[in-house]
């Protein structure tokens, strides 16, 4: 790849990855998340203008990328989204690989590229963790889980329920403590 393509590349996933974090940022309902997204698409911002300085070229986002990875992020979640655009991100880091032995400044925004990337995951496991934590929150019961709200119950019981949990009149819907419905065989 040629120098200029590799600035014009690297420029075009900035802009995107900019655009894309605002618009992430503005639909987060976190405010921690909603930052860190805005920090993110700051930096992404400031990347595209250095990588501007060099081609002297203004670059439109790729409008098809921003759409399907906000589209992808809010509907499917986070984990999908960062793993799309780090996806997307091949390319750049290819065209960056080729711009830092003429350009220094590349080696920072490579940097900069793998700690978004380590934020993204860390907000992802967070995100997973407070998720566990509010169902096993909401499923204890003096101390302890209801068995009918372990997943694996089943297969850790060998397919078959204990007494207790079987019901004559055959299955049926109930509200448990975490105010999930459960279906009870």
């Amino acid at each position: 790849m040629s120098v200029t393509k590799s600035v014009l590349t690297a420029q075009k996933e900035e802009i995107t990855g900019y655009t894309i974090y605002n618009k992430l940022a503005e639909a987060e309902k976190d405010p921690h998340n909603a930052q860190l997204f805005r920090d993110i698409a700051q930096q992404e911002l400031r990347h595209y203008n250095a990588l501007k300085d060099i081609s002297g070229v203004d670059i439109e986002p790729n409008r098809w990328s921003t759409f399907r990875s906000y589209f992808i992020t809010r509907t499917l979640g986070l984990t999908f989204g960062v793993k799309l655009m780090e996806k997307n991100e091949q390319s750049a880091q290819k065209a960056y690989a080729e711009l830092e032995p003429l350009y220094p400044f590349v080696a920072q925004i490579r940097e900069d590229e793998e700690k978004h990337e380590h934020q993204l995951i860390d907000m992802i496991n967070e995100e997973k963790l407070k998720y566990v934590g509010r169902w096993r929150g909401g499923c204890a019961e003096v101390g302890h889980l209801h068995r009918h709200c372990l997943p694996d119950y089943r297969s850790a019981a060998g397919g078959a329920l204990p007494a207790a949990r079987q019901r004559a009149d055959g299955p049926r819907l109930h509200d448990c403590h975490c105010h999930l419905h459960h279906l009870h065989l």
